[in-house]
């Protein structure tokens, strides 16, 4: 785990968002929500999709 000093603010990029559940002592709990990656391929993925041929069980 990184650790920060105490005035560090992070920002979660624009597509990630946070909804606060509960807090208790000294926990604050949130759910982090990432929206699922797009299936259009970006510049580079399909010559590295060509070369690898194993197959990924987190796609």
């Amino acid at each position: 785990m990184m650790d920060f000093p105490p005035d560090t603010i992070l920002e979660l990029p624009s597509n990630i968002s946070a909804t606060y559940l509960s807090e208790g002592a000294a926990n604050v709990v949130y759910s982090i929500n990432v929206p699922p990656q797009s299936s259009t391929p970006e510049q580079g993925d399909i010559q590295e999709k060509a070369e690898n041929t194993a197959t990924n069980p987190w796609h």
